[in-house]
């Protein structure tokens, strides 16, 4: 089932670098659906270095270029939506229906960020300096890593690289290792569209430490476990994205007082 993917690197389908593989089972018959690749520390770091190379190529495009990508992406989405549709119910047991809807849910994602890629405004404003202007530009922020959650496994992908990418940045996903399939078929739509090597990339495994920690990371955004909901937060760099739904998280952060009033 995951033989014609895996890790997702510069550009490039491949195996972890140990050839190491984990069983994916299936929600419904509790029997393995194949063997997904687990990536290694350096397969991790080797997707970060990526990154950086494919952030430098693609921040050089401009709002209406990278829309035009972001809709090439949606095209192929739709293209591959029966494939798309039975991977999703394979893994998390939803009724095809359902898996329609939410790949569909996907689509609109990469569709409305590609419009707003084109609406990245700046702003003028004027100085107390008599003649003086400020101006405002927003520029890409780097590499954004996105790790998504199970229960969501096509619409939460979506819901991270489309505006990382509708911005100019480069996207490292790393998605449940109980449903890899459904972000590598995504992924792989989006290999189809010929954006520059590096500007998209896929690990699987729990070995994500490195992207964590990582100084080339400059934004994660994550669906934090009830099981291990501070490996979500062991080292914030940067910016830290949380979508917590019920999960109600909360950071609480060295000198908190925690006996107050």
């Amino acid at each position: 089932m995951y033989a014609n993917y895996g890790l997702f690197i510069d550009g490039k389908w491949r195996k972890a670098s140990d050839g190491g593989t984990a069983p994916v089972t299936s929600p419904v018959t509790e029997k393995p659906l194949g063997e997904a690749p687990v990536a290694t520390r350096a397969d991790t770091e080797e997707a970060l270095v990526s990154a950086a190379r494919g952030f430098s190529a693609w921040k050089s495009k401009g709002g209406f270029e990278r829309a035009s990508a972001l809709h090439a992406i949606a095209d192929e989405m739709i293209r591959r939506k029966d494939e798309a549709a039975r991977m999703i119910s394979s893994e998390t047991g939803k009724p095809i229906a359902q898996s329609e809807r939410e790949w569909g849910l996907a689509v609109d994602q990469f569709r409305w960020y590609a419009e707003e890629a084109r609406r990245i405004y700046g702003r003028v404003i004027e100085s107390r300096v008599p003649g003086g202007r400020f101006e405002v530009l927003h520029e890409p922020v780097g590499i954004a890593a996105a790790f998504t959650a199970w229960n969501f496994p096509a619409a939460l992908v979506a819901r991270k690289v489309a505006p990382a990418l509708g911005a100019g940045c480069s996207t490292i996903v790393r998605p449940s290792s109980q449903t890899p399939g459904t972000a590598m078929l995504m992924v792989d739509c989006i290999r189809a569209c010929n954006l520059p090597a590096g500007t998209v990339s896929l690990v699987v495994g729990p070995r994500a430490r490195p992207m964590r920690r990582s100084w080339l990371r400059r934004r994660c955004a994550r669906c934090p476990s009830p099981a291990r909901p501070a490996s979500a937060i062991s080292s914030v760099q940067n910016v830290l994205d949380f979508f917590a739904g019920r999960i109600d998280s909360a950071l609480v952060v060295n000198g908190a007082e925690l006996n107050g009033r």
